[in-house]
């Protein structure tokens, strides 16, 4: 082996987890990879020759089965940890329910408690040294509109990762945490699974695009080296700047019109899109709404007379010039009033 580390890759089956897994192969580690399907595992590493461990990772009991494992293949604890285990959750306060809720929980910050408790434990026993990686969400710094529920399991785990950095920063054991905006995994295909949903992810990014996993594997990687020994308790995003900066909104003037897709919300399967124009929305530019789904909810019905840059998800739409989120509800109302008044075929 060119390198003697030895790391220990919980949700080793998903997209991320197989990214870091050919990250950490180049280096020459020692790899063990951890999920809860033995079946997921293989799947995901056909012809890996590395020690695969099965164990629930949320759970005191199962983090602790995997450390066992762990030393069993090797005669020693990991002294690295990448944990990948996660889930995303997309929905309002109002829309989750108690069991999408505690199984964000459950997934994105009980099993980071649990493994991390479990792996230091077993550092501290055989007295050695070590360095564990986080995954994080751009949603636990800023605020971002249906994330809710991932945001107060991921700002947890960020906690936790600050807390246990302090707490055994002396016996050399290091934590970090990475906060990658939307990702292009399986995880994440149900956002992003038309071309047209695609686009309209990647442009709320101020560098536009959807993040790449093996680019946030080298970030996870670098955070795992002897070359990072002095980096810990933080959390480095990888977002496109999503987080930390606006970035400039040029407006054009006069009536020119201006295509752009707009997703209309539609739960459950792809996103419909329409095209709008600024300045005035007309009939003919919402010709193609008839047959779209709306939910007709919230407090915002003002009429506004934009031309709307971005979107940031499926039900808020954000007024650049004016900063004021127009939702479902108010759309509809624009679209009604202009149905009722052919005339000017507008709304001021």
């Amino acid at each position: 082996m060119s390198d003697d580390r030895y790391v220990l890759i919980t949700g080793a089956s998903g997209g991320l987890g197989r990214a870091l897994v050919r990250r950490l192969e180049q280096e020459g580690c020692w790899l063990a990879l951890a999920g809860r399907d033995e079946g997921r595992l293989r799947e995901a590493h056909p012809d890996s020759d590395h020690p695969l461990v099965v164990g629930d990772a949320s759970t005191a009991d199962g983090a602790a089965s995997l450390l066992q494992q762990c030393q069993q293949q090797y005669g020693q604890p990991p002294d690295t940890l990448a944990h990948c285990v996660g889930s995303i959750v997309v929905a309002p306060l109002h829309r989750t329910t108690p069991e999408q809720y505690r199984g964000c929980m459950t997934a994105n910050l009980d099993s980071a408690f649990h493994t991390l408790s479990a792996w230091v434990n077993a550092l501290r026993a055989a007295k050695r040294p070590g360095a564990a990686i986080f995954v994080s969400t751009a949603a636990a710094r800023i605020g971002t509109p249906n994330h809710e529920a991932v945001a107060t399991a991921k700002a947890g785990l960020e906690g936790l990762v600050r807390a246990a950095a302090a707490t055994y920063a002396n016996a050399g054991i290091r934590t970090n945490a990475v906060a990658p905006g939307l990702l292009d995994t399986p995880a994440a295909a149900g956002l992003i699974s038309s071309p047209l949903a695609r686009e309209a992810a990647a442009k709320q990014y101020p560098l536009p695009g959807i993040g790449d996993p093996s680019q946030l594997a080298d970030l996870m990687a670098w955070l795992l080296s002897p070359a990072a020994d002095r980096v810990t308790g933080q959390k480095w995003a990888m977002d496109g700047g999503f987080s930390a900066i606006r970035p400039l909104v040029r407006c054009r003037t006069g009536t020119e019109k201006i295509p752009l897709s707009i997703p209309i919300p539609h739960h459950h399967r792809s996103t419909p899109m329409i095209t709008v124009t600024r300045d005035p929305i007309t009939l003919n530019d919402v010709q193609d709404l008839a047959n779209a789904p709306f939910v007709v909810e919230g407090q915002n019905d003002k009429a506004v007379k934009i031309y709307f840059e971005s979107v940031s998800n499926r039900d808020e739409y954000v007024a650049m010039e004016t900063h004021e989120g127009v939702n479902s509800s108010g759309l509809k109302k624009i679209f009604d009033e202009m149905a009722e008044n052919p005339d000017t075929g507008s709304i001021n």
